[in-house]
């Protein structure tokens, strides 16, 4: 709490410091304390005196998960998502740092002020050229508008952990496919052996 003449600095603007969107509130006589309100997060320089700072709809890290496993946990169902670390944005508002945007291939990447003004549109990534895929070498990456998936080669199976939302993570040689195709070790003449 910040302490003030008056008996509720929350009532006239110029007795408190709380952001221009920050509730202001007041328990005790000549106290306040300010909060951002939801859909706001707090980037007050200073941790002891909150809502002096409130950004609209960033979420603050650091974040245990990378931008990419951010994506593939909410498989991308959200049109945007976007990480800044409160550290990153100064008192005036300016970022010092960097954020990293994971945006929906179509849509415009926000001002991240929020003021509405897009900041850009997505440029897609080719994750097939950059060598960023994880695709088994022996399966061919294809790049999509939303990322890129894998698919064994011919003669080899697909035996990934999850073949229908991650192919061609691990294939193997021979065998039964998904495309129905089977492919016979010769053992002897008469006898063929399925791998």
């Amino acid at each position: 709490m910040t302490a003030v003449s008056g008996s509720n600095p929350c009532q006239d603007y110029s007795l408190h410091d709380c952001d221009s969107v920050a509730e202001c509130f007041s328990e005790q006589p000549g106290y306040f304390q300010c909060r951002c309100p939801k859909g706001f997060v707090d980037v007050s320089p200073d941790k002891r005196t909150p809502g002096r700072k409130c950004v609209r709809g960033l979420f603050r890290g650091p974040l245990s998960l990378s931008p990419k496993a951010l994506a593939e946990r909410n498989s991308m169902t959200s049109s945007i998502f976007n990480v800044v670390d409160s550290e990153s944005i100064s008192e005036s508002g300016t970022v010092k740092g960097h954020i990293t945007y994971l945006v929906r291939a179509g849509h415009p990447i926000p001002h991240p002020f929020g003021d509405g003004r897009p900041c850009g549109r997505v440029r897609l990534v080719d994750e097939c050229s950059l060598g960023t895929h994880t695709c088994d070498p022996n399966a061919d990456c294809v790049d999509t508008p939303d990322g890129y998936t894998c698919r064994c080669k011919a003669g080899w199976r697909d035996s990934s952990r999850d073949p229908l939302r991650s192919p061609g993570r691990i294939c193997r040689k021979g065998g039964l496919t998904l495309s129905g195709t089977c492919w016979a070790t010769v053992l002897s003449p008469l006898f063929y052996r399925w791998i």
